[in-house]
């Protein structure tokens, strides 16, 4: 779990590893790391959850898939990755 606060509103992630939420990608980005993949989900009013995925022939950089949905709306849509990691957000605040 982690938590971030922000002016207006506090976040919540949860992670799974080795699981993604298919379908529901509004925006994929490179990232450095899991990190920089939750603030650009903070900074997007759609964001619900994200899908961080390795790059085989880049191992310093990620995948980012900024998701609308979470694994709790589409459960049906949860899938096992090996390597990659889902986070669900929660807003608190």
């Amino acid at each position: 779990m982690t938590l971030y606060t922000d002016f207006d509103k506090t976040f919540i992630f949860f992670l799974l590893s080795d699981h993604v939420l298919l379908g529901h990608a509004m925006d994929t980005v490179t990232v450095v790391d899991e990190f920089e993949c939750q603030l650009k989900c903070m900074e997007n009013n759609s964001c619900a959850s994200v899908n961080v995925h390795p790059v085989v022939n880049n191992a310093q950089r990620r995948i980012c898939e900024l998701n609308n949905k979470t694994r709790h709306m589409k459960s049906g849509d949860f899938k096992w990755r090996k390597g990659s990691t889902y986070y669900g957000s929660v807003q608190v605040s």
